[in-house]
């Protein structure tokens, strides 16, 4: 498995989530902070459909206190590149990351691919 740092060479548009920005679009608390993520995958697919300027969403992690997600949609994926750095094993970040999430090292068996234009 490798680890892909993503970084945008144009500016992306994003739907704030975080903090008060939730109330004063008038959204209820579980779009992002409950565990059943139906509702979440609801409010983005309609985002996704009914604002086709919006490229993705930024919003508040429910699994790491004070962390903050970017989920970007694949509209704007020509906005965005990859850049291929090293195996999880290889990243000095890995074993921080995985302890907070309380991940053992035997339980990393999903992988994402990754595609560069």
């Amino acid at each position: 498995m490798r680890i892909a740092e993503i970084s945008s060479h144009l500016p992306l548009t994003v739907m704030n989530l975080t903090g008060d920005r939730m109330i004063s679009h008038g959204l209820p608390s579980e779009i992002v902070g409950s565990t059943d993520h139906d509702s979440g995958q609801i409010f983005s697919a309609n985002l996704y459909h009914t604002r086709p300027e919006v490229d993705g969403i930024i919003y508040p992690s429910h699994l790491v206190h004070d962390s903050i997600c970017l989920a970007i949609y694949d509209r704007a994926k020509f906005k965005l590149r990859a850049h291929l750095s090293k195996t999880l094993d290889e990243d000095s970040r890995t074993p921080d990351i995985m302890r907070n999430l309380n991940i053992k090292k035997d339980t990393w068996t999903t992988t994402f691919p990754v595609t560069q234009n």
